[in-house]
């Protein structure tokens, strides 16, 4: 018995078939490796919001709410290093450094990446075209954003930490689509 040849239509043809990644974890293996690095780093302070259609020169204004000014940074880079040899495979969770070291915020303060979170794999090709299939590029991100609105003046109660980076890390992911919040370490 013959096998039967397939005949594939441009449409079946086109679509990437991923070989089963090569296990490189314990020996050493050459190749394509695919990288990744990130890092974000923000300040953040507690702004009041005031009723300025309150406020003359007799009358000061009054605050209606406060919230949390944030100020960062991401840093991201995913490369494709080409005909290397690396031990194993490597993932490294992205650890962070407060300034007030505890598990709460307060007024003013700012987080760091302590420990970037790093991917190294072999790189995922196409079974077909080996083509790498794994995204390139870099994402470098600075700006502010808003959370944590209160009415009334600032109390001093604390948010927690990891509610905060929670929502900021979600936040990133959309505005860098390469942030990987499978990486942080909370």
């Amino acid at each position: 018995m013959s096998p039967t040849p397939i005949s594939l239509t441009p449409e079946e043809y086109n679509q990437p078939h991923v070989d089963t990644m090569p296990s490189a974890t314990g020996t050493s293996a050459d190749g394509d490796w695919y990288y990744h690095a990130q890092s974000i780093e923000f300040d953040y302070f507690r702004e009041n919001m005031f009723d300025s259609g309150l406020s003359n020169a007799i009358v000061t204004p009054t605050v209606v709410s406060n919230r949390l000014r944030i100020e960062y940074t991401i840093n991201v880079t995913d490369r494709i290093v080409y005909d290397a040899v690396f031990s194993n495979n490597l993932r490294i969770a992205e650890q962070f450094e407060f300034t007030d070291g505890g598990p709460t915020l307060g007024a003013t303060g700012s987080i760091a990446s302590q420990t970037q979170g790093i991917v190294r794999r072999p790189a995922r090709k196409d079974s077909r075209t080996s083509a790498i299939l794994d995204p390139i590029g870099i994402c470098n991100q600075s700006g502010v954003i808003y959370l944590d609105e209160r009415s009334g003046v600032f109390d001093g109660t604390e948010i927690n930490v990891n509610t905060l980076l929670i929502q900021l890390t979600n936040y990133f992911a959309e505005i860098c689509p390469l942030y990987d919040t499978s990486l942080i370490s909370i």
